[in-house]
């Protein structure tokens, strides 16, 4: 019982005396989207004392390829990343299926909370989130945009593997904005908690 109590004294200090790092994987640094996540991940964790926010990005000239997600999520492995902010979500193809072995593995080392994603302009409807990246990563939380009754937004993905249902920050629209308020209360509360991470 001693021994147990002072692993958990001593895990609880460590917690306390490390930062609680955050990685923003988005676009290229300075672009209108990653500047706005990262403004609404800062605004949700003002109340925290020790949180880092890197960003890691996975677009290079608007592509993302399986290159700059490879080397992104080598770099978060190799970081210590805590929570991943994934703002990206996509239907499954051939070339996205070569990035999920890292994913998975991304998803099982960090908390890694990821967008349900919205209909693409060339899809009529949302995809069910069974078609997409996010459907195959059972260990993320995947977080859909709210409408104004809490309910999944209408152009937002759907299914039973969304895990939460949040209105981004008034002002802005999409999931992403969901993922990044998540995150940052994510982060305040693996701070005020740390046994329980």
């Amino acid at each position: 019982m001693v021994l147990v109590l002072a692993a958990l004294v001593f895990r609880a200090a460590n917690a306390f005396s490390s930062p609680i790092i955050i990685a923003i994987m988005d676009d290229e640094v300075g672009t209108a989207h990653q500047r706005q996540i990262a403004k609404v991940i800062e605004d949700s964790v003002q109340d925290c004392k020790s949180v880092n926010i890197v960003n890691y990005p996975i677009f290079k000239n608007g592509k993302m390829t399986k290159v700059t997600m490879t080397n992104a999520i080598n770099k978060i492995l190799s970081d210590g990343v805590n929570i991943v902010n994934l703002s990206w979500n996509d239907k499954i193809s051939a070339s996205l299926k070569d990035v999920l072995p890292q994913l998975k593995a991304l998803s099982e080392q960090t908390t890694l909370v990821m967008a349900a994603g919205e209909n693409k302009k060339d899809l009529k409807q949302p995809l069910s989130i069974d078609q997409t990246v996010a459907g195959l990563l059972p260990k993320a939380i995947v977080v859909a945009e709210a409408d104004d009754f809490g309910r999944v937004a209408p152009q937002s993905n759907y299914g039973p593997e969304i895990d939460r249902v949040i209105a981004p920050p008034s002002g802005l629209k999409g999931s992403s904005f969901s993922v990044a308020k998540l995150v940052g209360q994510l982060a305040c509360e693996r701070e005020r908690y740390p046994v329980q991470f």
